[in-house]
């Protein structure tokens, strides 16, 4: 049911969350229309899926790995 913008009635929300409108003695139950939809049939007609992120873990020879490991090495924990 549609009705013309300015339309008098009554808004009622619910205990569940429930949108009612009451105007000229009759009950109606809206539903909420998103602004936007997440996928569109017309130009998404198949599930996008992303890719996993390829991780990149150097070496154990690397020379980042050595220079951050010699620096290290001779660390103290304090007692």
């Amino acid at each position: 049911m549609h009705y013309h913008s300015g339309t008098k009635g009554l808004l009622i929300k619910t205990f569940d969350h429930q949108l009612l409108f009451s105007t000229n003695d009759c009950v109606y139950e809206l539903e909420l229309i998103p602004v936007h939809e997440k996928k569109s049939e017309n130009f998404d007609p198949y599930d996008i899926k992303e890719k996993p992120r390829k991780r990149n873990i150097p070496s154990p020879k690397h020379p980042w790995r050595n220079s951050n490991f010699l620096k290290f090495k001779d660390h103290k924990i304090p007692a």
